[in-house]
């Protein structure tokens, strides 16, 4: 990298040991124009408290200022931190035989905090008080669109630099690629924009002054105007490259299994061949005790629900139960219908009614169950039911791999 035009660089090396699976510690040491050695040592007490300890050398003369932090989960996402940082000192400050103050502004400051956690979010506050710098400040972080995009804002107020405030994002544009930027303000030290490239570990980082005085209209404007401009050449470029990459990739793998999906719905429409007079009897027995009935059943990327409420006739049941004159059921045509992404699976589902229960097990996809196919290989798929029970109609609607129950309580 380049400071103020001069290039620098560095070495820098980790030794990492367990002691046991409570206790372990690093040592790290950097070579170049700034070297130095750190240590840090951390230990858990069980699983819901820690402590640890680090120090940085950067002179041989001066032992290393020292931050000791400890750490108690209050809540299952809910942590706390106590923080107590030494600051620099001398071997003579510790006994009173100290002449004069020491050289380095790094002074000893203690501070607490607490941070919470979610599945896609995380927010925390810090507090801390110290004799060279005292500070409040809160973060916030989201991720979004299943964990492509991470948004982070962060405020600040200091008793030596004022209000601080930085807005940060990136986005994941590629399996090791990550790309972002982010607006940094200070009272004291204008405002800075950041450009980030990170990829397979290494990052590079552009940063922009855009003026050294506190501006909050160039804060604002250098907020929105990437962010837009960012949000519409992704929309507008990039997402319909992503989607036609994804159809493409798509076609490919169902030619290249065009063999083995003919294969399994011809399993399937045998398999309702088959069922198909166990079915007439569970229909005319549900009927007989007002039961449970399978008016419709779709599986795969299905369509929107038509207006209206559905027929409380078993008539499209029937149908499908019916052979045509050549032997057929109606279910099977539909069934071997290779343009449609959904497949009826009413005769399926109704075999598996047992007293006017249906239970369908979650945890893995439904099309490999008897009389199911996969319409769609490679798309999210649903089930969707419309069944009849005492009477009264009604329709659920799961994820593939969610569990289904009928009638609902």
């Amino acid at each position: 990298m380049t400071r103020n035009g001069i290039g620098v660089g560095g070495v820098v090396g980790t030794l990492r040991h367990f002691y046991s699976p409570m206790l372990w510690g690093e040592i790290s040491g950097s070579m170049g124009q700034s070297s130095s050695v750190s240590g840090k040592l951390v230990k858990n007490f069980s699983s819901d408290s820690f402590i640890n300890v680090h120090a940085t050398a950067t002179s041989l003369t001066n032992p290393p200022p020292l931050t000791f932090v400890l750490g108690r989960r209050l809540a299952p996402s809910l942590t706390g931190f106590l923080t107590f940082k030494t600051g620099s000192y001398t071997l003579e400050s510790l006994f009173g035989l100290s002449t004069g103050e020491s050289e380095s502004s790094d002074q000893s400051a203690c501070s607490l905090g607490i941070l919470k956690n979610s599945e896609k979010s995380q927010w925390s506050v810090d507090v801390q008080a110290g004799l060279g710098e005292s500070h409040i400040s809160g973060g916030y972080f989201r991720s979004f669109w299943k964990r492509n995009v991470r948004l982070r804002i962060s405020v600040g107020l200091s008793t030596q630099i004022g209000l601080t405030v930085s807005l940060a994002g990136d986005k994941k544009v590629s399996k090791h690629t990550k790309v972002g930027m982010g607006v940094d303000c200070a009272a004291m030290g204008g405002v800075s924009f950041k450009l980030r490239v990170i990829r397979l570990g290494q990052k590079f980082v552009i940063p922009i002054l855009l003026t050294p005085e506190y501006d909050f209209n160039i804060l604002f404007w250098a907020a929105v105007i990437p962010v837009c401009t960012t949000a519409a050449v992704d929309r507008f470029i990039f997402l319909p490259r992503r989607k036609k990459q994804l159809l493409k990739t798509l076609k490919q793998v169902r030619n290249e299994n065009a063999e083995i999906l003919g294969k399994r719905r011809k399993e399937a429409k045998e398999a309702i061949r088959l069922m198909r007079e166990g079915v007439k009897r569970k229909v005319d027995f549900e009927e007989a005790k007002n039961g449970l009935l399978i008016i419709e059943a779709f599986y795969g990327k299905l369509p929107s629900i038509p207006k209206g409420s559905p027929s409380h006739s078993t008539q499209h049941l029937r149908n499908f139960l019916t052979e045509n004159e050549t032997g057929v059921g109606r279910s099977q045509t539909d069934l071997a219908d290779d343009n449609k992404p959904f497949v009826d699976v009413t005769v399926a589902v109704m075999s598996l009614v047992n007293n006017s229960q249906l239970h369908i097990t979650g945890g893995h996809t439904k099309a490999h169950m008897v009389g199911f196919c996969d319409p769609c290989l490679g798309e999210t798929k649903k089930l969707r039911v419309t069944y009849k029970f005492q009477g009264h109609l009604h329709r659920i609607e799961v994820d593939d791999t969610a569990a289904l129950a009928a009638p609902l309580r």
